[in-house]
């Protein structure tokens, strides 16, 4: 008949091992949230960019900048990049909305 190990689960080199020895997964992390945050951008030619990804890196918001303004200046910095890549320049921001 089988003996019945001793102990509790312990963590061993090929993973975590259960109460009867046998490798078992480990629990999911889990997320800290949404990577990005998403906003409406109209700009002053009357042509609407919807859903533009916008990191929370850039949004840190720790020294009382406002959301708004940091989205704008990392969607400038977006917007300045797609140009000098395609070579067509977007026109002026009018406003932006969070999606």
């Amino acid at each position: 008949m089988w003996e019945r190990p001793c102990g509790r689960p312990h963590a061993s080199s090929r993973g975590f091992v259960g109460y009867w020895g046998r490798v078992m997964a480990r629990k999911k992390s889990k997320s800290k949230g949404p990577a990005f945050l998403t906003f409406n951008v109209e700009y002053e030619d009357g042509s609407v960019t919807s859903n533009r990804r916008v990191s929370n890196d850039l949004l840190d918001q720790s020294f009382g900048a406002k959301l708004e303004d940091l989205a704008l200046n990392a969607i400038l910095d977006q917007d300045n990049d797609i140009a000098q890549r395609s070579g067509h320049r977007r026109s002026k921001i009018k406003k932006i909305t969070r999606a």
